[in-house]
């Protein structure tokens, strides 16, 4: 997906200096750099026909974590379950409150339990993945 908006000399030549500079794998710095979400959005444009401005309006109504806006982030917020099927699953989990060490210090402390979001894959991603 690179190369469509890069020439590929742009994209070696600055993956070796963000290697160099910052300290950053290479292949560390290829994979976060697989698909954005401007990226997608044109994706999503280009396949289903819809114009720049109704696709990330399309890819915002689903994934923005803006209060009363994403989609996904609302229903997980409230505690629901939002399945795909054949996709996965996006999901809020609690964690329970835990011992931890002060790391300078050595000291105990307690860790505050909470929610955090979750995303189980789907068989047919799975499988997808798999081949």
């Amino acid at each position: 997906m690179l190369e469509a908006v890069f020439p590929r000399q742009y994209w070696i030549l600055s993956a070796f200096f963000v290697d160099k500079v910052e300290g950053i794998a290479q292949k560390e710095w290829e994979r976060r750099c697989d698909m954005n979400k401007t990226e997608l959005t044109n994706l999503l444009a280009k396949k289903s026909g819809l114009t720049m401005k109704e696709a990330k309006a399309a890819i915002n109504a689903l994934f923005s974590t803006a209060p009363r806006e994403g989609i996904i982030a609302s229903e997980i917020a409230k505690g629901k379950r939002v399945q795909i099927t054949g996709f996965g699953t996006f999901e809020s989990r609690k964690r329970k409150q835990r011992q931890g060490r002060n790391p300078q210090t050595g000291a105990v402390i307690t860790i505050p339990g909470g929610n955090f979001p979750a995303f189980v894959a789907g068989k047919s991603l799975k499988e997808r993945i798999r081949k």
